[in-house]
């Protein structure tokens, strides 16, 4: 769009904070208001408010002052009173005055359509102070972070913070010590398929992490840090992938892991996946002095997320911890990190999980000092047919702890009811760590299944007792829209607002009042002729679909060609918009056309476990390649591939 060139006296931006976040801010909005007017923009350090002086004034405020929580820096707040001349853009918080400025922006016609290139629309305004308006608003959930995961080259996670900052997201979770392996599945496999592969280096994925704080830091977001690895990086082993290890292992190392089946022994050669004997009073200080020393190295990490190995069934089996549950030790090593933490007068949150194992409650122990943790609730291996507090679906009866002979809750119900068991004992701090974008999203073309399923469980996290959402999720989910990512910002930030009219206004806002109308048309009928929630029952490797299940999804699938076809005329029409922001999106919707009809005849020959089914998954994952280079800004094409060869391996003849 062609900006407007008029001259004038320059735009004025006074900042009354010296705060990286409000610097940041003031920039942004300065950049912003020049591709809107085409005027300078000139910005000062003003001593004190001025509220007769012309210009946008950006300040932080005491809490009382603008609306919010009392959870210190986890909270945020914003006021925004525009008045013809003259702006005043504040937040409870330096992060806060930023999301008042992205908010101010979007009163102004901004949009943030989704990360990356072309996602972002700017308008060409001649007087963008001309607006008379007030809010003042407080987020509706406390916790709004996005955790690293998939494939991501530094660019991906860039675009996602940048976003996440815009959406309305407070966080971003850095997994492990140096997110090794997310960086390393784009650099060695899904950036250079079908070429000669070589491995990341820790140095380049030290680099990488150490960029990504930057850019969170940078925005104020709070950074979230490591999780696994506390059971593997104390004694000497790495954590930094789900691959087995295959140098030495320190003898003091193997003393330590969990006994089972009457061997100590890394758990199928994985670190990340070992348990230790934590009934070993020498093994949990380990445990807590690490954590404590990391948290002394990195104070500019807010949120440090301590958990016990990853996999299940892998608890050690010796008489002494077989004395208590797992949860019951884990909380006593929490307790011993605090414990040093506060000897050392060091601020760290702590988050603990409610995941696979450890969702069975303790028994025994408490925690001594509530108020420095977060209990997260991680329901892995939950279904997304359905939002947690929606009724139906088979019933399944809380099952007792059994050491590692467990079987986990499927539904959203018996979930919640094993969350219930650890709010019983702890009443602190709580946030839903969920898998909604995770490797879910592939079964579900046509986005709005899932993502009404992800808005009513955003709606409903009061109910549950959870204070927010950290969303376990790779980074680019956005195809062929970023509608999970645009209404999971918006619902966390105010969940009193309608999903329709979110779904109709994103996709309106990307397509225009009249296609975006009839793009909404298409994905519902996609929707319904996927039933993404029969396809992941028949596609569900521990049920074996029903036959006749199978079946009639694969009929429905024979459908989608024809359904895809209706939709060229419209794509072709805007397919060569002047507009480049709308001419990608066209190209992308063109692309997915394309897509749901490939994956409909695989899905359709696999279920019917007919042997056309391979050369098809090899088809459509030929394709993916060819299109890459339009695609990997908005899909994980390394999970994608992934979920695609799970489908095949679960489905054979």
């Amino acid at each position: 769009m062609k900006r407007s060139t008029q001259s004038g006296a320059p735009l004025v931006i006074h900042r009354l904070s010296d705060a990286g976040p409000v610097r940041f801010a003031a920039a942004e909005l300065a950049r912003y208001l020049r591709r809107m007017t085409g005027r300078p923009v000139r910005q000062t350090r003003a001593a004190r408010y001025r509220p007769r002086r012309p210009g946008l004034w950006l300040a932080v405020v005491p809490p009382a002052g603008v609306p919010g929580a009392d959870g210190g820096s986890l909270d945020d707040g914003i006021a925004i009173r525009a008045r013809p001349g003259h702006v005043r853009l504040q937040g409870r918080n330096p992060r806060s005055v930023l999301f008042a400025v992205y908010r101010y922006l979007e009163e102004l016609g901004c949009r943030w359509l989704r990360p990356g290139p072309f996602g972002e629309r700017v308008p060409n305004l001649a007087s963008p102070l001309a607006r008379r308006f007030t809010r003042r608003e407080t987020p509706t959930s406390r916790h709004r972070c996005i955790c690293i995961e998939g494939a991501c080259s530094p660019r991906h996670v860039r675009d996602m913070i940048d976003y996440a900052a815009r959406r309305g997201f407070n966080a971003y979770f850095l997994q492990f010590r140096n997110a090794y392996t997310f960086f390393d599945r784009w650099h060695s496999q899904e950036d250079r398929a079908g070429r000669s592969r070589t491995r990341l280096t820790q140095a380049g994925a030290d680099r990488r992490r150490e960029a990504a704080k930057r850019e969170a830091l940078r925005r104020g977001l709070l950074i979230h840090a490591v999780g696994h690895g506390w059971t593997c990086e104390p004694f000497g082993i790495p954590g930094i992938e789900w691959a087995p290890y295959t140098s030495a292992i320190p003898a003091e190392a193997t003393a330590s892991f969990a006994e089972i089946a009457g061997r100590r022994e890394l758990w199928h050669g994985v670190p990340l996946n070992t348990n230790l004997c934590y009934s070993t009073a020498s093994v949990r200080a380990r445990m807590a002095d690490a954590v404590a020393d990391y948290a002394a190295a990195h104070p500019d990490e807010a949120v440090l997320h301590v958990w016990l190995a990853d996999g299940s069934n892998n608890q050690c089996e010796c008489r002494a911890c077989r004395q208590a549950l797992p949860s019951d030790w884990y909380v006593r090593i929490l307790n011993e990190i605090d414990h040093r933490l506060t000897a050392r007068r060091l601020s760290a949150r702590i988050v603990f999980l409610a995941y696979v194992d450890l969702l069975w409650a303790p028994e025994k122990e408490r925690l001594d000092s509530p108020g420095r943790f977060i209990l997260m609730f991680a329901p892995i291996t939950r279904s997304y047919a359905r939002a947690f507090l929606e009724g139906g679906g088979p019933a399944e009866p809380p099952r007792p702890y059994e050491r590692n002979r467990l079987v986990f809750p499927r539904s959203p119900a018996a979930n919640v009811a094993m969350l219930r068991q650890w709010q019983a004992s702890f009443r602190g701090d709580a946030v839903d760590f969920d898998y909604h974008l995770w490797g879910e999203q592939h079964f579900h073309p046509d986005q709005l299944s899932l993502a009404r399923v992800l808005c009513q469980d955003i709606r409903d996290l009061p109910r549950l007792g959870l204070n927010g959402l950290i969303a376990c999720a790779v980074q680019r989910a956005a195809f062929p829209t970023n509608l999970w990512w645009d209404l999971a910002g918006r619902m966390l930030w105010n969940r009193r607002q309608g999903y329709n009219r979110l779904v109709v206004n994103h996709l309106c806002d990307l397509y225009g009042p009249r296609d975006g109308t009839a793009v909404h048309a298409w994905l519902r009928r996609l929707g319904h002729l996927l039933r993404p929630a029969d396809l992941a029952r028949a596609l569900d490797p521990s049920a074996a679909g029903p036959r006749t299940l199978c079946l009639r999804a694969a009929r429905r699938l024979d459908r989608v060609p024809a359904a895809a076809a209706a939709l060229r005329p419209v794509i072709r029409r805007n397919a060569r918009a002047a507009d480049p922001v709308t001419r990608a999106a066209w190209r992308l919707l063109d692309h997915h056309a394309w897509y749901v009809q490939a994956f409909a005849a695989f899905h359709a020959a696999a279920l019917r476990r007919q042997p056309d089914a391979d050369p098809l998954l090899q088809d459509l994952l030929r394709g993916l390649r060819q299109r890459h280079r339009d695609l990997h800004p908005v899909l994980d094409v390394w999970m994608c591939a992934q979920r695609l060869r799970q489908t095949r391996a679960a489905l054979q003849p």
